[in-house]
């Protein structure tokens, strides 16, 4: 593009953004001139402590823009009043608008405005959980634990904390101090309560790092240029059972948590596979059905798990009638010629009538 070029474009875009820069200046001024007469009628009308009892349920239900206007009249009626008895009622209330920043993505603002809640009280467990959070954020990991710890300094079962923790030694590959703090995650949340910023309680997420941490251990192994030997195999039959274990347990606990429903059905689809490739044992093809079975019933609209399910029932098990109602499941939600192929073929060696094969065409 050209300098004239530019220059056009400048000029021509000039109108468009003087209305648009109206309309933002506007929208602020209206903002502004809001929260202002709202926050000087609470300061003379409005009660600290029933201010941040509505933040907070404005907070709870993720009402993020209405929370922030009332911790902020909270603020200005609470410093209106100069009470020190009310520092609880102020530090809480900069936490959560730290927190607000946060959740915005504005990471810098959420650090300077938490130092308001670090002015009053430096080592309040809100402050350093907050924190670890914001150094996360930011790629400092060292002090990203720091906070954490601290935290579980104060409170030794803190699940966010020690999920969180586990998080960042996971991300270093240091997986024995994860899977331990995964683990004190469950074990301190029994109750797998959650949260506005959480709404997956963190003893189902731990659940779900486990497998994961144990999948990318195993995987460290698989891909190493070493030859296996007996123990290092055992040890990944192991952890591929373990990752199952708990994802199957975080599906059991809460069955809409659909990100460990998926995973589990990875994983699940990759035990399966290695079952089949042990060629020659009718027993592990038994095995394998029953772990595709499980996959359907995880999701009914899994095709491939149904394709695989009449494969092994016709070339395997001679169970050609459960062959036949695999594939016709599959056909359903997938309508391919080859599986057409296939419930054709089983419906001739069943001597099943054209009727059947009709109706079948027309579903």
């Amino acid at each position: 593009m050209t300098n004239n070029q530019t220059v056009e474009n400048r000029i021509r875009l000039r109108p468009v953004f003087f209305v648009e820069a109206i309309i933002v200046l506007a929208f602020f001024g209206l903002a502004i001139w809001s929260m202002r007469g709202k926050a000087d009628q609470t300061e003379t009308t409005g009660n600290p402590s029933q201010l941040v009892a509505r933040a907070d349920s404005d907070f709870d239900a993720h009402d993020l823009s209405q929370a922030l206007l009332t911790y902020w009249q909270a603020v200005r009626s609470i410093q209106s009043k100069s009470d020190p008895k009310l520092n609880g009622l102020l530090l809480h209330a900069h936490v959560r608008i730290s927190d607000i920043y946060f959740q915005s993505g504005w990471i810098e603002d959420a650090f300077q405005h938490l130092q308001k809640a670090v002015d009053i009280n430096p080592d309040h467990i809100a402050i350093h959980l907050l924190q670890g959070k914001l150094f996360r954020d930011q790629g400092a990991r060292v002090e990203a634990v720091r906070a954490f710890l601290k935290v579980l300094e104060q409170d030794a079962h803190h699940p966010e904390a020690h999920y969180q923790s586990g998080i960042l030694y996971q991300g270093s590959n240091q997986f024995d101090l994860a899977v331990d703090h995964y683990q004190q995650a469950i074990a301190g949340d029994l109750e797998l309560k959650s949260g506005p910023s959480s709404p997956t309680a963190f003893g189902l997420l731990a659940r779900l790092q486990l497998a994961r941490a144990y999948h990318r251990r195993s995987q460290k192994i698989q891909f190493s240029d070493q030859e296996l030997t007996d123990e290092q195999i055992e040890d990944l039959n192991r952890m591929a059972d373990l990752a199952i274990q708990f994802l199957e347990e975080a599906v059991s606990l809460d069955p809409d948590f659909a990100e460990a429903k998926q995973e589990l059905i990875d994983r699940l689809y990759g035990q399966a596979s290695s079952l089949e490739r042990s060629q020659g044992n009718i027993r592990l093809y038994d095995q394998a059905l029953q772990v595709y079975q499980r996959i359907t019933e995880l999701d009914p609209d899994e095709v491939d798990a149904w394709l695989s399910i009449g494969q092994i029932h016709r070339s395997f098990l001679d169970d050609p009638t459960s062959a036949l109602e695999a594939f016709r499941v599959a056909y359903q939600l997938d309508p391919r010629t080859d599986t057409l192929a296939e419930i054709r073929t089983l419906e001739e060696e069943l001597g099943l009538n054209s009727e059947s094969s009709e109706s079948q065409d027309e579903n």
